[in-house]
């Protein structure tokens, strides 16, 4: 499977082997505007196929609480299968864990420092879904 690669105002993205990776630019403050940007274009790039997340907020200011609601109910994430945040300001990790303990994700989310952390945790929840799935 070839790898796509997509980038808007707001983020680079690409998905490789049904894991979408999202890289937000340096410095935004993200509101609805911007979140709903993002996850619609993550969502043309996945094509309705099920997929895992990696997620680097390592560059966001900040997320609104219309944002972060949005960001919970997005069309997108009907089809997502596990979710991957790094996190490396103590107010993004706030963010990721209100989200994780409010919102109470339907899929394995987790928190990591690094793209590497996190990039190996979803593929082992990958592999173990496929392997469950066969």
């Amino acid at each position: 499977m070839s790898v796509l690669y997509y980038e808007n105002d707001y983020a680079w993205m690409s998905i490789n082997n049904d894991i979408l990776s999202i890289y937000v630019k340096q410095g935004f403050v993200l509101d609805e505007e911007e979140i709903d940007m993002i996850l619609t274009d993550a969502n043309r790039l996945l094509d309705e196929k099920p997929y895992f997340t990696v997620f680097d907020m390592s560059n966001i200011k900040e997320v609104s609480p219309a944002a972060r609601r949005l960001y919970f109910d997005h069309i997108s994430n009907k089809n997502k299968l596990a979710e991957a945040l790094i996190v490396n300001s103590l107010t993004m990790k706030m963010f990721a864990t209100f989200y994780i303990q409010f919102y109470k994700p339907t899929v394995p989310t987790k928190l990591f420092n690094t793209i590497l952390q996190a990039e190996n945790w979803i593929k082992n929840v990958k592999s173990a879904v496929t392997t469950n799935i066969a």
